[in-house]
């Protein structure tokens, strides 16, 4: 499977990752220990080439199995390919990957978050770390060209990312509201934190 599913293309590549994913989901499911049990292995590396193609039908389906792999195995199963995911969705020309992309960055944050004892909490803001890279992913959404998916990235950063005390939310501003890769844009987004801090005001 690792090298056959590069050589398909089209409808035939996006029926066989709806496949992959129905497969994942199937995982530790009573219907899999009927039939003795199995676990699906996928190459890293195809998937990153899959995720590259700008196909939206192959695209949504390789959206779908990595979503189906973080709900089922946690963040760090798609930890390898956050890179190439913000690079080809920040600015996919289709909504509704970028959709499907957001849904994503906000299933494997919610799935990190929770592992962060105090004392672990420096290192996922380490440049490269896996926090840093959805942090930054986070941030970028919340320029998106769709006004809709804006609102949605900045109620999610109001709602479930920075703290409600606003001393507490004060501080988050400067490091929460930064990232690296992010650091040309940060005024910018600095910006958004105006209305955060006195009620969680919506972009628009």
């Amino acid at each position: 499977m690792k090298k056959q599913l590069t050589k398909v293309f089209g409808e035939a590549r996006a029926q066989v990752l709806k496949c992959l994913s129905r497969c994942v989901l199937l995982e530790g499911s009573n219907a899999a220990a009927e039939s003795g049990g199995f676990s699906v292995e996928l190459s890293v590396e195809t998937l990153r080439q899959v995720l590259k193609q700008q196909q939206h039908d192959v695209s949504l389906a390789a959206l779908n199995l990595c979503h189906t792999l973080c709900m089922k195995r946690g963040a760090a199963s798609i930890a390898a390919l956050l890179d190439v995911l913000a690079r080809v969705f920040n600015r996919h020309p289709h909504r509704e990957c970028r959709a499907a992309y957001q849904r994503l960055l906000f299933l494997a944050h919610r799935d990190l978050t929770p592992d962060l004892t105090p004392e672990s909490k420096a290192d996922p803001k380490a440049d490269g770390s896996v926090g840093d890279v959805l942090r930054a992913a986070l941030l970028q959404g919340l320029s998106d060209s769709d006004e809709t998916l804006r609102r949605a990235m900045v109620a999610y950063w109001h709602e479930e990312v920075l703290p409600t005390k606003i001393s507490d939310r004060l501080i988050a501003c400067f490091a929460d509201l930064y990232a690296r890769s992010t650091e040309d844009r940060w005024i910018r987004l600095h910006a958004f934190t105006s209305g955060w801090l006195y009620g969680g005001r919506q972009a628009g």
